[in-house]
């Protein structure tokens, strides 16, 4: 047991990983003084299970053991501090924000209520807990710099933080606070991230042999992107019976796709084996790439997707190169072009609506797409 600034004492957090059997639930454990009891009282978090082997769990758990210690030092204690005009004490920021998304839906559009959500995850993946009265802007960059690290582009950081702080702005009316700490100044994000940037084939190489051994779910999800020119945010709407294997194609409902039109996708060779390793009895109704991006009857989280390919980017030495989830769909362009695909048949493939716009999109790939008139002679 130690003792922090206030004289208050705590026990330091420690994973308790069940003797290491990756079948049972490992947490991360720990002790903090509690006014209202008036003694330690003992909190546990839970390892995600996404993590699938003993190293990335105890990865996963060092770092959050480290954040979690420094908060212990720092002097968190649970308060017993009455909220005005209520004998209750304050709720925890996640509580607070997960009772706020149901009073918040009737206003607010799917897309944004989905928004908010994966931003709470994100902030329950920080595990650090914490009242709404005790949350000051320290906490806030020490999340913002958990979100960093955890893999997390500057572009969606920076989406998270505003969407905690819109959140928060709610819960002060509701709880009378005076500030709100999520109202830090945003991350520079570098134009060059938004450009159109192909895989090498060096780091295509390296990176498909990374996700094949480490995250094969997400292999399978950049395969439609590359084969299927399919957008991120098109695949997280497809339900697995879009996958019509009769017809060998792939129907993206108006819906979903980014035309607002309902259009079909060929699923050649290479995405058919793919398809059918993967696909082929899986319930039509699930989301193909559903939470955990896998078939699912719940959607994944709205950067999820991506936020998981930074990782892998991260993991595999590419970090730095601009490379995103995106650059599978145009390094999918880059090589069906450059292995003789005609430009108007590569039109239909990426359902652009003229031949004019798929030029200037592979012409923003460094893509000659000019015929060279030296080598002509008639």
């Amino acid at each position: 047991m130690e003792t922090h600034i206030n004289s208050y004492p705590y026990r330091l957090a420690e994973l308790k990983d069940c003797g290491g059997d990756l079948s049972k639930s490992w947490y991360i454990e720990y002790y903090v003084y509690s006014e209202i009891e008036g003694d330690l009282i003992r909190k546990r978090n839970r390892v995600p299970p996404k993590f699938k082997t003993a190293e990335s769990r105890r990865q996963y758990a060092a770092k959050e053991i480290s954040e979690t210690n420094e908060v212990l030092r720092g002097g968190f204690y649970i308060k017993n501090e009455v909220s005005t005009g209520s004998s209750e004490t304050r709720p925890y920021l996640v509580e607070a924000l997960q009772n706020l998304i149901p009073i918040l839906k009737p206003e607010l559009r799917p897309d944004t209520i989905d928004s908010y959500n994966s931003a709470i995850n994100k902030l329950i993946g920080f595990a650090t807990p914490i009242t709404i009265d005790q949350i000051n802007t320290q906490y806030v960059y020490r999340l913002r710099d958990y979100l960093l690290r955890t893999g997390c582009s500057a572009a969606n950081t920076n989406n998270v933080i505003s969407h905690l702080r819109a959140m928060f702005t709610r819960i002060m009316v509701r709880e009378n606070l005076a500030d709100n700490p999520f109202k830090i100044k945003f991350l520079q994000v570098a134009q060059a991230s938004q450009a159109n940037i192909a895989f090498t084939d060096e780091d295509r190489e390296v990176l498909e042999a990374y996700l094949i051994k480490n995250d094969y779910d997400l292999y399978v999800l950049t395969r439609f992107i590359y084969y299927a020119f399919l957008r991120p945010k098109e695949l997280r709407y497809l339900k697995v019976s879009a996958i019509r294997y009769q017809e060998g194609i792939i129907l993206v409902p108006g819906d979903v796709s980014k035309n607002k039109k309902t259009e079909q996708i060929p699923i050649i060779k290479p995405l058919k084996d793919v398809v059918e390793k993967q696909f082929i009895k899986t319930p039509t109704r699930l989301n193909l790439f559903g939470k955990g991006l896998v078939p699912s009857d719940a959607r994944a989280s709205v950067n999820y997707a991506y936020d998981r390919h930074q990782r892998a980017l991260v993991a595999a030495g590419l970090l730095g190169k601009d490379y995103t989830l995106y650059s599978w769909k145009h390094t999918g362009a880059v090589n069906a072009y450059l292995s003789g695909v005609g430009i108007k048949q590569l039109q239909l493939l990426l359902r652009h609506s003229t031949v004019q716009m798929t030029d200037i999109y592979l012409k923003s790939l460094g893509l000659r797409t000019d015929p060279n008139i030296e080598n002509y002679n008639w």
